[in-house]
């Protein structure tokens, strides 16, 4: 067979990666490489969150507390929620105004605090980062 002719496939539910040399048809074969698999293959790191997601969301939930409940350590507190400015001033630089986006953002964290109220001020903090991100 012709090497230029070698093709590669990625068996997502094996895992394993095959070069088949001449393959006509393009399609992977449905065999395992014994080569590649092993017991050790299937406790693969990669693969953890797939097959436990529950454990996989709270070892992430518990790495976040603790990173989290050292950055408040370090601060010495929480830090305040920055919302805005109430007032803008006018195109005539002489009246203000009631600011919308500082309207907006405090509708929009009214209605996390309605859907998740047991969320801290670091989860406030990252909401407002994504929502300066959003509007900018």
């Amino acid at each position: 067979m012709d090497e230029s002719k070698k093709e590669v496939f990625l068996d997502v539910t094996q895992g394993v990666v095959r070069m088949d040399r001449g393959a006509t048809d393009g399609q992977p074969r449905s065999e395992p490489n014994l080569r590649t698999s092993n017991s050790m293959a299937s406790l693969s790191v990669s693969k953890f969150p797939f097959r436990f997601p529950i454990l996989h969301g709270l070892f992430l939930e518990l790495r976040s507390f603790l990173h989290r409940s050292q950055l408040v350590w370090q601060r010495g507190g929480t830090r305040p929620l920055e919302i805005g400015s109430v007032y803008q001033r006018q195109d005539d630089q002489i009246s203000f105004r009631v600011n919308m986006q500082t309207q907006a953002r405090i509708l929009d964290m009214q209605r996390l605090m309605a859907s998740v109220p047991w969320c801290s001020g670091e989860d406030c903090q990252l909401f407002l980062l994504g929502w300066n991100a959003g509007s900018g």
